[in-house]
């Protein structure tokens, strides 16, 4: 990551048009981005689509960009909005290709969550998701989750908790299955 001195120097050379100022912010970031997106998206082509839409917004918008702001939480903001605009598209819904393979040979997303985790993740309410999502798999602080979503940071960490719970009471029942499958 950059740190915010050196984030700050890209963000008025990409705001003056210079390509060189955005391209390691894009670098920077991306990883983040794809972690959310396939996390929400739920398909790696999906995912890469929304990520490249997030970058092409962000470069669009970056002279509205505030100082002051941190870059890594504007463009994580932007990523959500991709992809919940991806959701609502019928042809863009995420299609569970793991329930077709046999549980052992079910794909994980490449950042280590499991196809039965992401299952579970879609099932969890969109705001207790959005705050699990941005707290623990783009590993953003509660402060900046919270200014992504217009929220107090209290109310952001109520609903990752609650996501948490969900996830815990929707995964249960396979713990036990994957350790007697062990055994």
């Amino acid at each position: 990551m950059l740190c915010d001195a050196a984030e700050s120097a890209l963000v008025l050379l990409a705001q003056s048009g210079r390509s060189d100022g955005f391209d390691p912010l894009v670098h920077a970031h991306r990883p983040r981005v794809l972690r959310l997106a396939r996390a929400m998206l739920r398909d790696a082509h999906l995912a890469e689509d929304a990520a490249q839409e997030t970058f092409a917004r962000a470069f669009r918008g970056i002279g509205g960009f505030r100082r002051g702001a941190r870059f890594g939480s504007w463009v994580t903001s932007i990523a959500l909005n991709v992809c919940r605009d991806a959701l609502k598209r019928p042809h863009q819904r995420p299609v569970d290709a793991g329930r077709l393979a046999p549980p052992r040979l079910r794909p994980a997303i490449d950042d280590g969550i499991s196809a039965r985790t992401l299952e579970a993740l879609a099932q969890v309410p969109s705001p207790h998701r959005d705050a699990f999502l941005l707290r623990h798999v783009c590993d953003l602080p509660y402060a900046d989750c919270a200014a992504i979503l217009g929220v107090r940071v209290a109310t952001l960490r109520t609903r990752a908790h609650r996501a948490r719970a969900e996830l815990r009471r929707l995964l249960i029942p396979f713990v036990d299955t994957v350790w007697r499958m062990r055994a």
